[in-house]
């Protein structure tokens, strides 16, 4: 069973702290995509229409990640 082997892997020393190295990685997104982006609710209904909310949502995230990278880590300053 995949769901009792997870639980196991994740109840060993090792997996505890690969597992504790996700939280920054994965939440940063999130934290990011609720605070800096004003996300907070999806605007339409149905799954299909989230999920394409969603990866819009993400591809905003790795283009200003991108666009940082390619200006030496300079943000762009904020128009008015």
């Amino acid at each position: 069973d995949p769901i009792q082997a997870m639980t196991h892997r994740l109840r060993t020393e090792a997996g505890i702290a690969t597992y504790r190295k996700r939280s920054p990685i994965a939440e940063t997104v999130f934290g990011h995509a609720k605070h800096n982006l004003g996300f907070r609710n999806f605007t339409s209904r149905g799954l299909d229409r989230a999920r394409s909310e969603w990866a819009f949502h993400a591809a905003v995230h790795n283009l200003g990640k991108i666009l940082t990278h390619l200006t030496g880590g300079t943000p762009l300053p904020a128009t008015p």
